[in-house]
């Protein structure tokens, strides 16, 4: 793998797990052009952040635990597709890691048990389980 990728995952690593991930996967596909992607979880989402080895770019997506459906953490919604961020940089490292706290502000909004694991009673006074 080249050094810009390793570099990027060791530096993103700390910012994941600041937020409540852990390492789950590891993935290296020599015969995918050398592609690589680190997977973390944490309750209610995972992230990706992926070397993709055919185009040379470095990329982060995330899904809703267990729902395998990624979509890129730098996609607005409702927005077109953009095309790749090749920056090979700092920058580049630097605009992942503020999209990836950004998609999971945004994820623990949706489900405040995300961040803590604690189990809290989020239902109305006199409201019942679905």
């Amino acid at each position: 793998m080249p050094p810009f990728p390793q570099r990027a995952f060791a530096e993103l690593r700390p910012t994941l797990e600041g937020l409540g991930f852990s390492l789950a996967v590891e993935h290296f596909d020599h015969h995918a052009f050398g592609s690589v992607y680190v997977e973390y979880r944490r309750r209610g989402q995972w992230i990706r952040i992926i070397w993709d080895g055919k185009e040379s770019v470095l990329l982060a997506h995330a899904s809703p635990a267990q729902e395998n459906v990624w979509t890129d953490v730098e996609a607005m919604p409702g927005s077109p597709p953009r095309p790749f961020d090749r920056d090979l940089d700092d920058e580049r490292i630097e605009r992942l890691r503020d999209a990836i706290e950004r998609n999971a502000r945004v994820s623990t909004r949706e489900d405040p048990l995300q961040v803590s694991g604690d189990i809290v009673n989020t239902r109305p006074s006199g409201t019942k389980p679905r």
